[in-house]
């Protein structure tokens, strides 16, 4: 899975595997194997893929995996590559700055409650009425509206799976 993740591949496999990851590897050693790549000469796919995972999932960079990526950093610099660690380190930082300000959004709007509108549409968008635009074109303007809302809907929730009573 390594090699096809530091191969090139195009399409969204490297966010696909970066969500998904956890169900079959921890991220510490996801990490391992990826700086395993990065010595063995595949340095730009590699950074890239830790690029996509930072500015998808910060979150994965917290406590020991974070420690480890800082070594690797450190390492890098080590080697002579001080711009590209100093990049990598200052991306991670100004997305894990983005992350704390999401989590204080949440924090706000739970205490506000429900942070989904249950106003009409018709009522939240001036202009639109079931008179004047078709029902497809409502439903595009709706999408857009709600875009904040629907991306945060983590890629790693899982909607098939019930949720756990006690």
């Amino acid at each position: 899975m390594i090699d096809l993740l530091t191969t090139g591949t195009s399409g969204n496999f490297v966010e696909a595997f970066i969500a998904t990851h956890t169900y079959f590897v921890d991220t510490q050693t996801l990490m391992t194997r990826l700086m395993e790549r990065y010595y063995d000469g595949e340095e730009l796919v590699v950074i890239e893929v830790f690029r996509k995972w930072i500015g998808t999932y910060v979150e994965d960079f917290s406590e020991e995996p974070l420690m480890f990526f800082n070594m690797f950093i450190s390492d890098l610099r080590s080697k002579g590559s001080d711009i590209l660690a100093n990049e990598l380190k200052e991306y991670l930082t100004r997305q894990q700055g983005l992350e704390r300000l999401r989590e204080e959004a949440r924090a706000r709007q739970g205490d506000e409650g429900s942070i989904i509108d249950r106003t009409s549409i018709l009522d939240r968008v001036p202009g639109i009425n079931h008179k004047t635009f078709s029902p497809y074109e409502i439903a595009m303007q709706l999408t857009l509206v709600e875009r904040e809302l629907f991306v945060q809907i983590p890629l790693r929730y899982n909607f098939l799976k019930p949720a756990k009573t006690h």
